[in-house]
């Protein structure tokens, strides 16, 4: 288990972190999840000891380990970039931390490495060590390869190779996915959460990307400006989020924010279908994800402005009377009006979000269907 325990960090005069508090439990796959700039990359920096806090604990199974350098921590980190050695084959790459370690310098040497007494033995180890994680990963036949000769995807299962061969207790990976097409991003994600499952070690995943998120991860921390806005699982982050601007981060398309004033029994003329209890005669934000915004014969009055059709869906674009957009989801084969043509929206009230107009934190409110 990594924990940090009120850490901050700040540049000079400008404050990075925040007094940010977290726990990643042994075994599982946690992603850090935010918009560029939010501090994750810092944080995950931290964990590794390739950065140190302003304030704050880092501990490593219950150890403390602020001050301890990269090297004295057992964990291993991945990079976007791979950060593989160009004139290294691929089985020297993966072997290259436990040569680093295991052998001297004077055994590291080639040719002269090999004449002292018992290299030969440390070096065979290490080569069973290799084949076995080349194994795991599916690089056997790419052993003898150098970088130039890989695609990417596989250039990023030697970079976890790498961090697998000397059995970290922790894996830390920035953005690993962030250079591949998004074919091989899919493919990859279902590769790294498979691996996590095999070998049974806690992944810290730092991404801006919320589909890699929520698709690999058991516990998921939203990150916004240095401090963490929300952590669960992945579910609980989508259903039921803390703050507008997570409702806003999370979510495969952007959710739709209509800012109302309910009069006294909770109802808003924006959507005469819908009436909110628990918040009267206040000005709210009501938050209403496309694919629960669907057309239907009844139900909210728009008008068409354009339709996104990607295959299976596609995105409905309408604005309501009082001119607002809207943003709903329809099956790939619904026949959609003109541009300009009326239609009706169904919104689900068990769906619709309450947050606070001021602060934007969420309200304990609900939203039920009025009869017509």
């Amino acid at each position: 288990m990594i924990e940090l325990d009120g850490v901050t960090r700040r540049f000079g005069a400008t404050p990075v972190l925040h007094g940010i508090s977290l726990a990643v439990p042994e075994g599982s796959f946690t992603s850090i999840l935010g918009p560029s700039g939010c501090g994750k990359s810092t944080t995950l920096r931290i964990m590794a000891g390739l950065d140190r806090p302003s304030a704050g604990r880092v501990r490593l199974n219950g150890v403390d380990v602020t001050e301890a350098t990269a090297s004295e921590r057992n964990v291993a980190m991945v990079f976007q970039s791979y950060a593989l050695y160009p004139h290294l084959t691929v089985a020297e790459n993966i072997a290259l931390p436990l040569a680093m370690r295991q052998l001297s310098r004077l055994e590291r040497l080639a040719g002269v490495g090999r004449l002292v007494p018992g290299a030969g033995a440390k070096r065979a180890a290490i080569g069973a060590r290799v084949r076995e994680v080349a194994a795991m990963l599916g690089l056997e036949d790419l052993l003898a390869r150098k970088p130039a000769a890989l695609s990417g995807g596989q250039k990023q299962r030697v970079a976890v190779g790498r961090a697998l061969v000397r059995d970290p207790s922790i894996f830390l990976l920035d953005e690993p996915l962030s250079n591949l097409d998004a074919r091989l991003r899919v493919q990859m994600r279902a590769e790294l959460a498979a691996l996590q499952a095999r070998t049974g070690r806690a992944f810290v995943y730092v991404t801006h990307d919320q589909a890699e998120a929520m698709a690999m991860s058991d516990h998921v921390l939203v990150m916004m400006s240095g401090r963490i806005a929300q952590a669960g699982a992945p579910r609980d982050l989508y259903a039921r989020p803390a703050t507008r601007e997570v409702a806003t981060f999370v979510g495969a398309h952007p959710i739709n924010l209509l800012h109302v004033t309910l009069g006294a029994s909770g109802t808003t003329a924006l959507l005469p279908g819908l009436r909110v209890t628990g918040a009267a005669n206040a000005r709210v934000t009501l938050g209403v994800r496309p694919e629960h915004l669907a057309p239907a014969a009844t139900g909210v009055a728009a008008r068409l402005e354009r339709v996104e059709y990607l295959g299976a869906e596609s995105v409905v674009h309408v604005r309501l009377d009082n001119g607002t957009p809207l943003r709903a989801l329809a099956p790939g084969d619904w026949a959609p009006p003109a541009p300009g043509g009326a239609l009706t929206l169904a919104v689900a009230p068990e769906r619709v979000h309450l947050f606070d107009a001021e602060t934007g934190a969420r309200l304990p409110a609900a939203a039920e269907r009025v009869a017509a």
